[in-house]
């Protein structure tokens, strides 16, 4: 399935996601009331802000702090109020609330008045244009506004009865400049935010190119990283923005999304069984080879050293941090995470290293035969291979190195891949039966991956913190993720759904072991220890730089 280089749950994953639909804990400072001593505050807040460019007063609590720069509708003087923001990866949210008044501040009626106004955030002016929320829409961003200073419940109570507290967000608009149009998304387009360093853009980026979905990727830096997570609710990449501002995050569900809504050529087959084993082959490749992955590059002091720099370079470009100290930074990051917190230890690597060996040896042989995973037409699984082959084994010096010395076939299928355009894959002929040379994955599959997904989703329903389990010969620990057990109930409900013909067939093809992994009940998913946020791959709280 997969979590971009960043961990995510993936309960809500197969939908597209509105804007605005995270929550996070953070500290709050009490709710404001207004007298005397809060008026004379809020009239010196906008000269100190200026003043300082945001260094000083560019805070409240865990709430960030902008200018509003609006005209008085009936003077049309200008008028300038701090006010707290939410970031979001299309604009900036701020609320009406004038801490629980019964009425509405002048400045919303005057930016519902003139609508075209300018902001200040920190030293720099951006001209945005104002969109009062409602709806569905307003629900959303009020709620993740709450989460990020939970002071607003406070006002919502004291309005209550009186007036609904406007939310409005404040969008960058034609003329804004190179900052203000950061983000890089305009109506009408679609822009896939990622790093061209990354597993799963890598991977989404073959996938759209294949299906002819037009795209453009934008490098993120940390300050829309943050923004996507915003938007999306889970802080990952690659995240997709639609046309009409809609987001799809996840590649799996992204994949599954317009294969669903038939855009581009067909990559699920149309046979039961095969378009089954094409989701679980996807799911094998994305979350079996993670840990390789990024054992190959962050194990390797080459690799580090380029990729650390990358990182640096482009995600924390926007860091006020010398270069140097940015890559210490991910340098130190990365291997905490990736290495150390991933169960990868001086008797696990060499199993580590054995599983990317072997599976070049037989991916060598597959691609010598043919041109794709299961025959002459690729498939979903053909992408979920792609993403740790490509942007990891293919592109990083130690495992690229080892690709082309020892599979060179596999490489060239990482290039065809990467080159596939829609009228290639019509002329492929559509993929009916397993083919033959497939053993070695399936043994992967029923003696070490489903198991491991079985273990896992037992110790995520437990709400305990470490998973423990034996895999290639070798004792593993690592954190308990909720992404993985989302993962297997998924695989189970399309196990489920087959019919008893493709089912057979799945069943003559995996183990006892691990056909009954498929059949066991649906797993209850218990984040007792992260209720509002969404664990990824190693247990953790969404997280950046993966």
């Amino acid at each position: 399935m997969n979590a971009p280089e960043f961990p995510t749950l993936r309960a809500n994953c197969a939908r597209c996601l509105p804007a605005g639909s995270i929550a996070q804990e953070n500290s709050t400072m009490p709710a404001a009331s207004r007298n005397a001593l809060s008026e004379f505050f809020f009239r010196i807040h906008p000269w100190i802000y200026r003043k300082t460019g945001g260094r000083i007063a560019g805070k409240i609590g865990p709430a960030p702090i902008l200018l509003l720069h609006t005209r008085g509708r009936k003077t049309g003087a200008p008028r300038t109020n701090a006010l707290m923001y939410l970031e979001r990866a299309d604009g900036w949210a701020i609320t009406a609330s004038w801490a629980g008044e019964p009425k509405h501040p002048v400045w919303f009626l005057n930016l519902m008045a003139q609508p075209d106004v300018t902001i200040q955030l920190g030293r720099r002016e951006l001209p945005v244009r104002a969109r009062a929320l409602e709806g569905e829409e307003r629900e959303r961003v009020w709620e993740a506004i709450v989460a990020q200073d939970p002071s607003f419940q406070v006002y919502e109570e004291r309005t209550r009865g009186v007036r609904e507290i406007p939310v409005v967000l404040l969008e960058p608009r034609a003329g804004a400049g190179e900052e203000s149009a950061e983000m890089g998304w305009q109506p009408g387009t679609r822009v896939m935010y990622g790093l061209s360093c990354s597993y799963f853009t890598g991977k989404l980026e073959a996938y759209l190119r294949a299906k002819g979905i037009p795209f453009r990727l934008e490098e993120m830096s940390s300050r829309q990283f943050r923004a996507c997570g915003i938007a999306t609710g889970v802080v990952q990449l690659p995240c997709l923005r639609e046309p009409d501002g809609r987001w799809l995050t996840d590649t799996t569900a992204i994949l599954d999304h317009f294969e669903e809504i038939g855009e581009g050529p067909d990559l699920r087959p149309a046979d039961p069984a095969m378009a089954f084993l094409s989701l679980l082959f996807e799911d094998l490749f994305d979350e079996w080879f993670w840990r390789p992955a990024l054992y190959y590059r962050w194990a390797h002091p080459e690799d580090a050293r380029l990729m650390s720099t990358e990182l640096a370079r482009v995600l924390l470009r926007d860091v006020p941090l010398p270069l140097f100290v940015r890559r210490w930074f991910v340098l130190v990051r990365q291997k905490i995470v990736y290495l150390k917190k991933d169960g990868v230890t001086k008797q696990t690597a060499p199993a580590i290293e054995a599983l990317y060996l072997d599976s070049l040896r037989e991916l060598e042989s597959i691609f010598t035969a043919r041109p794709f995973l299961f025959g002459d037409r690729p498939c979903e699984a053909d992408f979920g291979l792609f993403g740790p082959f490509f942007r990891h084994f293919f592109c990083d010096p130690t495992s690229g190195g080892l690709m082309r010395s020892r599979a060179p076939r596999l490489a060239q299928w990482v290039t065809r891949l990467w080159a596939l355009r829609p009228e290639d894959i019509g002329r492929g002929a559509p993929i009916e039966r397993v083919p033959p040379d497939l053993g070695f994955f399936f043994r992967m599959i029923s003696e070490d991956y489903l198991p491991y997904l079985a273990a896992n989703a037992q110790a995520v329903a437990s709400d305990v913190r470490d998973v423990r389990y034996r895999a290639q010969g070798v004792d593993w620990q690592i954190p308990a993720a909720p992404y993985r057990a989302e993962c297997l109930n998924a695989l189970k409900r399309r196990f489920a759904a087959l019919d008893a013909e493709a089912a057979e067939t799945i069943a003559g093809l995996l183990s006892e072991r691990g056909i009954g992994v498929l059949r066991q009940p649906i797993h209850p998913i218990a984040m007792k220890r992260d209720r509002k946020g969404r664990l990824g791959r190693l247990g953790r709280p969404s997280a950046a730089l993966d």
